[in-house]
């Protein structure tokens, strides 16, 4: 699993530099000797899914297929979904 680097520290089986804010891959006992001493946090979750349609900016959104439309509800027409609220 991963977690996140919350004290810069050097691994003592690989000797790398774990730099505040990146992700440290580590088994559960020693991920845990670790978040005792305060040096990683919590597991990392998983990413979250995309949001389609994606706002690209200056009123443009980009379909799931890489085609940019104006409007967001002319996106979500194309793409044939219903607008959440």
């Amino acid at each position: 699993m991963e977690y996140p680097v919350l004290k810069k520290f050097r691994d003592k089986g690989s000797g790398k530099v774990h730099e505040i804010g990146s992700a440290y891959e580590a088994g559960e006992e020693r991920a845990g000797y670790l978040q005792k001493l305060g040096y990683i946090g919590q597991d990392v979750p998983a990413e979250t899914p995309e949001e389609w349609p994606k706002h690209a900016g200056g009123g443009i959104f980009e379909l799931p297929n890489g085609e940019k439309v104006r409007g967001k509800a002319k996106a979500i027409e194309l793409m044939g979904i219903s607008e959440e609220s």
